[in-house]
């Protein structure tokens, strides 16, 4: 079962992040991914198997996001794991669910976007790569989930920015701050 952690203040995100999936673990997954903005910029780190009992270059960061996934799109691959980048690194995603629609929401995007997963998750980052320099990232981000279909729940960060968005979708409600 796929697992969301993120922090943002004042204490180390990226060991409150790591602590924080270790806490996870006993739901069960397939692979595992942490996402951290330090003073060098944005490091993602993920792997496939269990999450390890320490990682190294742990980046001291204000700002985390981590993931454990059990994979519903796209083989247990490195390459699958969250978290995902757009291709420019400015925004980085974890996300649990699925978007039923993906296949039909990638056919939308103009650009050329490099995926590198098989996964439905990365549709997110490449559209708000795409859409967000021509509406800004709240419009970028309502447009994308009006248009999404499905059980999801994701957090993106905005790495140029510093920002985190979190949206869900339980069932018929929704829900983007």
């Amino acid at each position: 079962m796929c697992g969301i952690f993120a922090y943002r203040g004042d204490r180390n995100a990226a060991e409150i992040v790591f602590n924080g999936l270790q806490g996870l673990q006993y739901r069960g997954y397939d692979s595992w991914g942490i996402a951290m903005i330090g003073s060098s910029g944005l490091k993602v780190k993920k792997d496939i198997g269990a999450l390890p009992s320490s990682i190294s270059g742990l980046t001291k960061s204000s700002l985390a996001i981590g993931h454990t996934r059990w994979a519903t799109h796209g083989a247990v691959t490195k390459s699958n794991s969250h978290p995902h980048t757009s291709c420019d690194n400015r925004f980085v995603v974890v996300h649990n669910g699925i978007i039923e629609n993906f296949k039909e929401m990638k056919l939308t995007l103009s650009g050329t976007h490099n995926f590198t997963s098989a996964t439905d998750t990365e549709l997110i980052v490449h559209y708000l790569e795409e859409k967000v320099p021509i509406y800004g990232i709240q419009e970028a981000l309502n447009k994308l989930t009006q248009k999404m279909i499905g059980h999801s729940a994701f957090v993106v960060i905005d790495c140029l920015t510093e920002k985190m968005y979190a949206f869900r979708r339980l069932a018929n409600a929704r829900s983007c701050r």
